[in-house]
């Protein structure tokens, strides 16, 4: 996406500076800075979710996997409905409003673990409308500023912490990180193009009901089954 994301940066500079000299008009703006705001407006339910953010914590941390397992199902639901959706035409300059604050509602749901939050905002782009391959641009670039606030978040609460984490485990890390979420955008771009997005719904549906059996099981007997 860095065609889109470059030509998004410098729309976004140009933005600050109508706004700024009062030449900003909001009937006139152009598709890419009609998806800045669009984006930024998807971005405030999250401040909204955050309230929560301890409770959507304890599910994360607790020794029971119930929760990801209901999540799986969620993901799974949402992927089936989304596939069988009226195909829509919207390009993501074409957002509305009402579509940015549905895909940022998913997206705040995505926050439960084992909802998938690209395949939430993917999946609400394609219910607002949005053609297959805009539903996904849109989902992508809108988790870069959303990842790169969590991840600041992350790097504060680290830092007060007593780690000693080696340089190289970090840069594999990275690595390993970049890579596959490459190769994961490439994957689900190819899925989305050739319609095969069910996939993953039968993928999240399966492991959806594995887990959660397994976490019934280990809540009801007391026993671990260790994976």
């Amino acid at each position: 996406f860095w065609g889109r994301i470059s030509k998004l940066i410098v729309e976004f500079f140009r933005l600050i500076k109508d706004v700024f000299t009062g030449k900003f008009k909001w009937r006139s703006m152009n598709p890419d800075r009609r998806m800045i705001i669009m984006i930024i407006i998807s971005i405030l339910p999250l401040f909204g979710f955050y309230i929560f953010k301890d409770f959507f914590a304890s599910l994360s941390e607790d020794s029971s996997i119930v929760a990801e397992g209901i999540g799986f199902l969620y993901t799974s639901a949402i992927l089936f409905l989304s596939d069988r959706w009226i195909k829509g035409n919207k390009t993501p300059g074409q957002t509305t409003v009402k579509d940015a604050l549905t895909i940022g509602v998913f997206q705040g749901i995505a926050l439960v673990p084992g909802i998938s939050r690209s395949g939430s905002t993917i999946c609400a782009g394609l219910f607002c409308g949005l053609k297959r391959e805009a539903a996904v641009e849109y989902s992508f670039i809108l988790g870069i500023p959303v990842i790169l606030a969590g991840a600041l978040v992350e790097i504060k609460d680290a830092s007060v912490q007593d780690l000693n984490v080696g340089m190289l485990p970090l840069v594999v890390g990275f690595l390993t990180a970049a890579v596959s979420g490459f190769l994961a955008i490439k994957l689900i771009k190819w899925l989305i193009k050739t319609d095969k997005f069910k996939i993953f719904a039968f993928y999240t549906l399966a492991l959806g009901i594995l887990v959660l059996v397994a976490g019934i099981y280990e809540t009801v007997s007391g026993n671990r089954i260790g994976f």
